[in-house]
């Protein structure tokens, strides 16, 4: 791989003796990516419950103003409604940077070795 040259990757940096628990070392995130996993995992479905609200939230604002014939309502849901579209694109997109990456440098960031 390319990136074989880098004597220790950053996701891989050992930091179980950062945090110690009443003296012990904490064994159960050895590694930075194991400690930032289940956080990005997180995030990546948090964001999808985000985007979902706004969808059904844009989608009601366009439909409820749409009838009542409100120009301004419309557009305020035709904004929350692209919004959410472009919002999910992006998360879309981050999720499959990281497979690039992870493929490319052969570094597991989404490991499920926890």
């Amino acid at each position: 791989m390319i990136f074989k040259l880098i004597p220790q990757a950053h996701a891989q940096i050992p930091i179980e003796n950062w945090f110690n628990i009443g003296g012990q070392p904490a064994s159960k995130y050895p590694e930075l990516a194991a400690f930032l996993q289940p956080i990005i995992l997180d995030v990546f479905v948090i964001a999808t419950i985000i985007f979902f609200i706004l969808l059904v939230v844009g989608g009601l604002m366009y439909v409820i103003n749409a009838g009542s014939g409100d120009k301004d309502g419309m557009e305020k849901g035709k904004g929350a409604l692209t919004a959410s579209v472009f919002g999910l694109i992006i998360i879309f997109a981050a999720y499959w940077t990281i497979q690039i990456v992870e493929y490319i440098t052969g570094i597991e960031i989404f490991f499920s070795g926890l």
